[in-house]
């Protein structure tokens, strides 16, 4: 009786190209930290120009299919902001902090509405092209919940953080109070 295993091989062989090609576009997404010194000359122009008075805080670097982007983590006055650039250093997108009564009214009477329990711990505007976005934090009891809206106050994305998540949260906002400090 022979058995004929090139089925198995052929299926074995496409499970294995699909599994390195699911970790090649993990590893290619992955941010890398980089020094704000080695960032390239049009992102230190466009971010000097555009951001004058904030200060560089962090900076990475990550490829998103065959484009790399920069991130700067910035801090001006009270506001933290993430800027991300193209390498020609074009502006991509800003996520930045912002008061809570500056979230549009619609969004405010969502988060009455569907979060009334809910301590809002912060409020985030992203600004990608002609999207613009809202991200909140907020305290429920001793979780966390990131919810994403659109400017009307549609939940885009809504995420209960777990403990060990929380607790990195609680860590994170003590390490921005004391940096404000």
């Amino acid at each position: 009786m022979t058995r004929n295993f090139k089925p198995r091989l052929k299926v074995g062989v496409m499970v294995s190209s699909l599994l390195l090609l699911t970790a090649s576009a993990k590893l290619n997404a992955q941010e890398k930290k980089i020094k704000p010194e080695n960032l390239p000359a049009a992102i230190r122009t466009a971010f000097t120009t555009g951001f004058p008075n904030a200060k560089i805080k962090g900076a990475s670097t990550e490829v998103e299919g065959s484009v790399r982007y920069y991130e700067i983590e910035s801090v001006d006055g009270s506001v933290r902001r993430d800027l991300l650039y193209s390498s020609e250093g074009a502006l991509v997108e800003v996520e930045e902090t912002i008061p809570n009564d500056a979230l549009p009214e619609s969004l405010r009477a969502s988060l009455t509405r569907n979060y009334a329990k809910a301590e809002v711990v912060r409020s985030e505007r992203v600004v990608r092209g002609t999207d613009t976005t809202f991200e909140v934090t907020m305290k429920i009891g001793s979780k966390r919940k990131e919810v994403k809206f659109n400017g009307a106050g549609v939940v885009l994305k809504d995420e209960t953080k777990t403990t060990p998540k929380s607790k990195e949260m609680n860590r994170k906002e003590s390490k921005d109070e004391e940096d404000d400090d």
